[in-house]
């Protein structure tokens, strides 16, 4: 009877240690509930103190001239891509255009388009670092480079990356005569703008 007395001993011991770790996991848990709530609180008075990171404004000038510029008079087409820099908001349009504003005053400074050419849709732009170049990349396979200081076309080829595939992605490096393509086809280029600004060349540094 002794041994079976010292069995149970240990087993209600054994049961009130389980017991003990159970609670204290409880109890634990319920600290880390009550200092996350306390921790979220604070995140919120703190929001409310500095404001939200990121706040919205209504380019209301930009906007009045851009819904002139996709009005069925004007055809430009719907937005299809947004670039920027410190000079220029550039809007690229299902109709292949591209809408130069002004980035201070939001005044429309060029509307560039090709004239004899179906390129398609804008489907991605940038400018590069000095805002001098703006490279457009179009749904049918077109890049495009045009001259931000006079709004002349420099160069349309669709010849320097896999034949029909779009342009899905461009953009200029910190160089500003160097920009970084990608397409349909899971290929990536870099174009290089000679010097003279009036050619672009590219290498294929991924194929797809």
């Amino acid at each position: 009877f002794e041994a079976s007395e010292d069995r149970e001993n240990a087993t209600l011991q054994n049961g009130d240690s389980l017991e003990l770790v159970d609670s204290s996991s409880l109890n634990s848990f319920d600290s880390r509930a009550i200092f996350g709530n306390e921790y979220r609180c604070k995140s919120l008075s703190s929001l409310e103190r500095n404001g939200p990171l990121l706040k919205g404004s209504l380019l209301k000038t930009l906007s009045s001239q851009l819904s002139s510029a996709c009005s069925e008079r004007v055809n430009a087409g719907k937005p299809s891509a947004i670039g920027l820099s410190l000079q220029f908001i550039v809007i690229g349009t299902s109709h292949g255009i591209a809408l130069v504003f002004g980035y201070t005053q939001q005044i429309m400074k060029w509307c560039l388009k090709h004239k004899d050419q179906d390129v398609g849709a804008v489907s991605c732009l940038s400018i590069n670092e000095d805002s001098s170049l703006l490279i457009c990349g179009h749904s049918k396979g077109f890049v495009v480079l045009w001259n931000l200081s006079n709004g002349d076309l420099i160069k349309m080829v669709n010849d320097n990356h896999a034949p029909y595939t779009s342009v899905l992605h461009v953009k200029f490096t910190s160089d500003p005569h160097i920009a970084v393509l990608s397409d349909s086809g899971g290929s990536v280029f870099q174009m290089y703008v000679n010097k003279g600004k009036k050619d672009l060349d590219s290498q294929c540094i991924f194929s797809g």
